[in-house]
């Protein structure tokens, strides 16, 4: 939906710019991705099926509910549903869907937004949205456009919720599903990557889509004032084969630095460059990454013994530099906790134990 219009006007509240502004939602790159592979199912008249592995924070969750918001309010009879993981988040996404209704000047009168995060519509259509809670949610409902947010944080059997959710979405073209989610090391039975494995394949129907953090405008960063200096074995991969800037990979630094303390595999399942980085971690599990592929999915060769070595080289050196940052942090408090037992410590003793002069 267009928020340029005379006849609508859609504000959200824009991810990093301060909250509290409301601005018109004008689709990002990842939104006009995820809408694309939607719209190309459907004028190939198959039912919409769309699974997404993405970095945080691109606007999916925002799209969706704007999406299903209009297709609730412009078709009668249907029924939408997003399905979040936690009560939380199911409260914070049905506030965009509130945001969305309070601020659309064409919105249907003698709607009711009711408190149970649920629209309904006098043409006898509804929009709710709810908790993957229970091993058969959304069962006995019928749901013409389903979206199921961060399934890799779904709780219990996930198998068993998924198929509960997508059963009661006929098999016609008019229907929507779609899977998002960023990976995560304790995806319960990595039921995501199964989901997303089989659609990489071609055996489920879905089609996938990978949304890297590069496709995010708002992640950049000003470059210091002495430039990047040395660029690590990853970053020079990120801009010779992806095309990262010298803004990106500043952003990517900090960001990792300030956020993950430097644990370059949590920001690699957090905001992955490609598929195989989302999945490189799993169940606490590092997963060796041997197979180094595009985002765009297009056929690469296989590494040949020296990129399997600098890739496990390069795994090997993240390692032992978490063990040397964990030394750090155990030596500083101890120092902290022994010189504390004589009374408090001044500004210029912390800075001492910092510099491990205490």
């Amino acid at each position: 939906p267009s928020s340029k219009g005379k006849d609508a006007t859609i504000r959200v509240d824009p991810p990093g710019k301060g909250g509290g502004r409301l601005v018109p939602l004008i689709p990002k790159p990842a939104q006009m991705k995820l809408f694309n592979a939607m719209r190309q199912q459907s004028r190939e008249g198959k039912p919409v099926r769309v699974i997404v592995l993405k970095a945080r924070k691109e606007g999916i969750s925002t799209f969706m509910q704007a999406w299903n918001y209009f297709f609730t309010k412009t078709v009668p009879q249907v029924a939408a549903a997003t399905v979040a993981h936690e009560q939380k988040a199911t409260r914070d996404i049905f506030r965009i869907t509130r945001r969305i209704y309070e601020h659309d000047r064409t919105r249907v009168r003698r709607t009711s937004a009711k408190n149970r995060r649920e629209i309904l519509y006098p043409h006898d259509s509804q929009f709710a949205t709810m908790t993957a809670a229970g091993l058969y949610a959304g069962s006995g409902s019928t749901t013409h456009s389903l979206h199921c947010s961060e399934v890799s944080k779904y709780s219990g059997h996930v198998q068993d919720t998924l198929m509960s959710l997508r059963g009661g979405v006929p098999g016609n073209p008019f229907t929507v599903v779609v899977l998002e989610s960023s990976a995560n090391r304790m995806d319960a039975g990595r039921e995501f990557e199964a989901e997303w494995r089989a659609a990489e394949s071609g055996q489920s129907g879905y089609e996938p889509v990978f949304i890297s953090w590069m496709e995010e405008p708002d992640y950049v960063a000003p470059v210091p004032a002495g430039g990047l200096g040395v660029l690590q074995d990853y970053e020079r991969d990120y801009v010779e084969r992806y095309g990262a800037t010298p803004e990106q990979i500043s952003w990517y630094r900090t960001h990792m630095r300030q956020d993950f303390r430097g644990d370059r595999s949590a920001m690699m399942q957090e905001y992955p460059t490609t598929p195989e980085e989302a999945f490189r971690v799993a169940k606490g599990r590092i997963i060796p990454m041997l197979r180094v592929e595009r985002h765009d999915r297009q056929p690469q060769p296989e590494p040949g013994d020296d990129q399997r070595q600098a890739l496990l080289a390069g795994k090997v050196e993240d390692m032992i530099n978490t063990v040397v940052r964990q030394i750090a942090f155990y030596e500083f408090e101890r120092r902290i906790h022994t010189e504390r037992r004589n009374g408090e410590l001044t500004a210029d003793q912390l800075a001492a134990a910092n510099e491990g002069d205490a």
